[in-house]
C-alpha cells in the first residue's frame, strides 16, 4: 500500500502542476481518500480549495477537471442541479456523474452541449443532483398511513415504488414527526418532497465510496436564530457586512387562506370538511379542493379519514403562499457555508432598509466560481416576522 500510495501522491502533485487528467480505478480512490486532506492543504496554497471530479457509469475512474465556470445550485425541498462548463479537449463520453470533494451533493450529467468560439471549443455539463433519482419512478396506488413516523411511512412509500435494493436506507431514529396522510399518484421524488415538507424535513441521495453503494437519508435543518440556544446562532445583515447584493419581493396576489375539501365518493356519499389557515383578521380567501382520489377504507375511523382530507386541503393550499422572498450574496469568510450553516437551517435576517427582521428558512444554496472568484447566493423562504431592533 505504501508504494501504490507514493505513486498516487505522485500522480495527483502531477496533475495540480501539469493540469493532466488522472485516471484511477475504484480501489484507487478509496486509498486516494483516506489522504484527501494532504491535497486539499496544497491546492489551498495553490488559492483552489474544491475540486470538481467525473466519475463513470460505475463511480469510477475519477477525472479532475479544471472548470471554466460552475453553477451548483443545491436545494432543500427539490432536486438541486448543476451547470459546469469545461474546455472541449478534457471531455470524455464516459463522464456520467460529477462531484465536488467539500459537498455531500453528486450531480448527473444528463445535458451535454459544446460550442466553438473565438475563444475556443467548450464543453457544458449540467443535469440534476441524485436526488433525481427517484423521478424515475411514479406512485401508481393509493399508500396511507394514520399518525405513523412521517420516514417511516416515506420508506414504506420508497420499498413499494423502487427497485428492490437500490438504496440503503440511513438510519431515522432520531426524527420522531408522525403524519396521517394517503398519497395517490406522481413522480416520487415530487411526492416526497411534498410529503416530508409538511414536517420540514428533506431527503438526500448520496454515493458512500467506501461501500460502493447509494444511500439514502432523511435531514432536518437546525435552528440557528437567536430566539434558541441549542446550536451557534447565524445572522445575516448588512451592519454585520456578511452580506450583500439584497433582493427583497412579496406578492400576495395569489394568496389563499381558506379551503372546501370534497373527499371519498363524490356521486353518493361525498365528505366534505373546511380548512381554514386565517391570520387573527384576515379575511377568507377560498379555493375548492377535489379529493375524491382519497377513499374511506375500512380499517381507518372517520376522523382519521376526514384528517387525511385536511392534509389534502393543506398541501394545496401551500400552493397559494404570500410570496415573501429574500436572496442575497454572503461572504463565506465572515459566516461559512456547511461549517456554520446549510441549507434547511433556520437564520436570522435583518434588512434595514424596510426596518424588518425575519427568522427565515435557507431553501436553497446557489454557487458560482467563476474566474477564481466564489461566490454563495442564498434564498430565503417561510419567513416569520419578529420585532425589529435598530442596532446602535
Amino acid at each position: 500500500m505504501g508504494r501504490e500510495l507514493h505513486l498516487l501522491t505522485g500522480l495527483v502533485l502531477f496533475s495540480i502542476w501539469t493540469k493532466e487528467k488522472i485516471h484511477l480505478k475504484l480501489q484507487q480512490m478509496k486509498i486516494l481518500q483516506i489522504y484527501l486532506q494532504l491535497f486539499i492543504t496544497i491546492q489551498n496554497f495553490w488559492g483552489c480549495n474544491m475540486d470538481f471530479i467525473c466519475l463513470d457509469k460505475e463511480y469510477a475512474n475519477p477525472v479532475w477537471l479544471n472548470p471554466v465556470n460552475i453553477q451548483w445550485k443545491a436545494r432543500h425541498y427539490e432536486c438541486g442541479e448543476f451547470s459546469i462548463q469545461i474546455r472541449t479537449e478534457e471531455y470524455e463520453p464516459e463522464f456520467t456523474y460529477v462531484y465536488c470533494d467539500e459537498r455531500e451533493d453528486m450531480g448527473i450529467i444528463q445535458s451535454i452541449y459544446q460550442q466553438k468560439t473565438i475563444k475556443g471549443k467548450f464543453t457544458q455539463l449540467s443535469g440534476f443532483f441524485l436526488e433525481r433519482l427517484l423521478h424515475d419512478y411514479r406512485i401508481t396506488e393509493s399508500v396511507s398511513c394514520i399518525n405513523k413516523n412521517i420516514c417511516e411511512y416515506a420508506v414504506e412509500i420508497i420499498t413499494k415504488f423502487v427497485d428492490q435494493d437500490e438504496f440503503v436506507i440511513d438510519d431515522y431514529s432520531e426524527i420522531t414527526d408522525t403524519i396521517t396522510s394517503q398519497i395517490t399518484e406522481g413522480y416520487l421524488d415530487n411526492v416526497l418532497f411534498e410529503l416530508l415538507k409538511t414536517r420540514k424535513i428533506a431527503y438526500r441521495i448520496y454515493y458512500d465510496f467506501k461501500n460502493d453503494e447509494l444511500h439514502l437519508k432523511f435531514v432536518k435543518g437546525k435552528n440557528r436564530t437567536q430566539s434558541q440556544s441549542e446550536n451557534n446562532t447565524v445572522t445575516f445583515s448588512e451592519e454585520l457586512k456578511n452580506l450583500s447584493n439584497i433582493e427583497y419581493k412579496t406578492d400576495d396576489s395569489n394568496y389563499k387562506n381558506y379551503a372546501y375539501v370534497t373527499g371519498g365518493d363524490s356521486e353518493t356519499e361525498p365528505t366534505k370538511i373546511i380548512v381554514d389557515i386565517r391570520a387573527d383578521g384576515e379575511r377568507r380567501k377560498e379555493i375548492s379542493v377535489d379529493a375524491s382520489d382519497i377513499k374511506k377504507e375500512e380499517d381507518i375511523s372517520q376522523s382519521e379519514f376526514e384528517e387525511q382530507l385536511k392534509l389534502r386541503g393543506r398541501e394545496e393550499l401551500s400552493k397559494y403562499n404570500k410570496i415573501q422572498n429574500i436572496t442575497f450574496d454572503v461572504d463565506n469568510s465572515l459566516v461559512k457555508y456547511i461549517e456554520d450553516y446549510n441549507r434547511g437551517d433556520m437564520a436570522d435576517v435583518i434588512i434595514s432598509d424596510m426596518q424588518a427582521a425575519y427568522e427565515s428558512e435557507i431553501v436553497e444554496v446557489d454557487e458560482v466560481l467563476k474566474a477564481n472568484k466564489h461566490t454563495i447566493s442564498l434564498i430565503l423562504g417561510d419567513k416569520i416576522p419578529v420585532k425589529y431592533v435598530r442596532r446602535q
